[in-house]
């Protein structure tokens, strides 16, 4: 005798409704909260690639604005020239899916930098934000997923 209980005679069309409006409501706001997760990965990034002595400013075409303040970030890279802080980047694959990382061919010394060398120390500009912020990114989208199925439940 099977455990499942028989449910042809269930009408699922309301919550094939609902599943489809939180589909709906999902691909209405998951590209901003996923945009708005990879910006605060971005930044916390380039706050380690400022350096001990610049602030914290994003400039243009995901480049680093090197601006002198306070604010670095916990693995700051010490920085002569700024042509790891350049190479950092921001690109969309669609509209959910980002990458945050540094281009090799404009920095081909970055994976010394941040895994380091027997003669260097590993300084993670990017592995430490990632670990840092995973948590907080990880509870963002659930509770987005949570206000869509929510919103959905409650029309």
């Amino acid at each position: 005798m099977s455990s499942a209980k028989d449910i042809s005679g269930v009408d699922t069309t309301m919550a094939m409704l609902k599943l489809k409006g939180v589909k709906k409501q999902l691909a209405m706001t998951a590209p901003v909260v996923m945009r708005q997760q990879a910006q605060m990965l971005y930044d916390a990034m380039a706050k380690n690639l400022k350096g001990p002595a610049y602030g914290t400013e994003s400039g243009p075409r995901g480049g680093i604005k090197m601006t002198r303040g306070p604010g670095t970030g916990k693995m700051p890279v010490p920085r002569i020239t700024g042509t790891l802080a350049g190479a950092a980047y921001i690109i969309p694959l669609s509209s959910i899916i980002w990458i945050v990382g540094v281009d090799n061919e404009r920095c081909p010394y970055a994976v010394w930098v941040h895994d380091g060398t027997k003669y260097m120390k590993p300084r993670e500009f990017l592995g430490e934000p990632v670990k840092e912020l995973r948590t907080i990114i990880e509870r963002t989208i659930r509770a987005e997923i949570i206000e869509a199925i929510r919103i959905v439940g409650n029309a």
